[in-house]
């Protein structure tokens, strides 16, 4: 791992997944470890997001993984936006590009997909992102950006930027 940016791990089950991960930790290598269990495929984009952010990282994962259906070259990039507080973005614009990515409005952002608009404030989850996202708006000018906990609705960590991506359909 240390000669190398990426490593993929095949393991048969996920048990074997579990324990080396735990393995991994009593090294010392916890950071960059990320387990893909391939019935997790609702998952997948934010996993491949995930780990395109990373400079290294090992992939713990079964054999099935093999066989999981990947969302075409280049069509995770093409199809996300990257914001982030300081940027100039129209309040309105913004809203219309949440629906023309197949955003569904809701009370509550409860799970991705879906967005919310609160006075200045639009939350929404993004399918590349774990978890959803909360921008605070002072006109067309972006003041935050933060993650914020979706059973609890509650603002707890600021971030400079986040990806903002429309659901990638698989190949077939």
């Amino acid at each position: 791992f240390e000669n190398s940016k990426s490593a993929v791990l095949l393991l048969p089950d996920e048990k074997s997944i579990n324990e080396a991960k735990v393995e991994f930790a009593m090294l010392g290598i916890e950071e960059g470890v990320m387990l893909l269990f391939p019935g997790e495929t609702a998952e997948l984009q934010q996993k491949i997001t995930e780990l395109s952010r990373l400079d290294k990282f090992i992939l713990l994962t079964t054999y099935e993984a093999l066989n999981l259906r990947l969302p075409p070259k280049g069509a995770l990039s093409k199809g996300t936006t990257f914001i982030q507080s300081g940027d100039e973005i129209a309040y309105e614009d913004f809203i219309e590009y949440l629906f023309s990515l197949g955003f569904n409005k809701e009370r509550y952002v409860e799970e991705p997909g879906q967005f919310a608009v609160r006075g200045s404030i639009i939350d929404f989850w993004s399918y590349s992102e774990k978890l959803p996202c909360r921008i605070e708006f002072d006109g067309d000018f972006i003041e935050s950006v933060r993650f914020f906990d979706p059973e609890s609705q509650r603002s707890y960590k600021t971030i400079r930027k986040v990806s903002l991506a429309e659901k990638v359909k698989t190949e077939k």
